[in-house]
């Protein structure tokens, strides 16, 4: 594949991760002792903020980077299983590494 056709490929492989998503799964372990930086954990954002999977409609603005990224951390909000992880990692590397050769 050509860079283009491995870039497109990253990005359905993502897309189909995220309409495929187990959530709810047994195989995803919230990240222990994870808050965000208004101490904050991810059986607060179960409360307040997530549910099945993602954020409820509104609360959009509590994830990302200023929130120290609850949808990486927390079930609730998305955060992959290990297997999904694995999976979209190795794909991401493939893709760099070919991309750099």
């Amino acid at each position: 594949l050509a860079g283009g056709e491995r870039a497109e490929a990253l990005r359905r492989a993502q897309l189909t991760w995220i309409s495929g998503h187990g959530r709810g799964s047994d195989a995803c372990v919230d990240t222990p002792g994870w808050e965000n930086f208004s101490g904050k954990r991810c059986a607060d954002y179960l409360r307040e903020y997530c549910e099945g999977g993602g954020f409820r409609a509104g609360a959009e603005w509590t994830g990302g980077p200023q929130f120290n990224q609850p949808e990486l951390h927390c079930c609730a909000c998305g955060k992959p299983s290990l297997g999904e992880s694995l999976e979209i990692d190795s794909l991401s590397n493939h893709t760099a590494l070919r991309a750099i050769a």
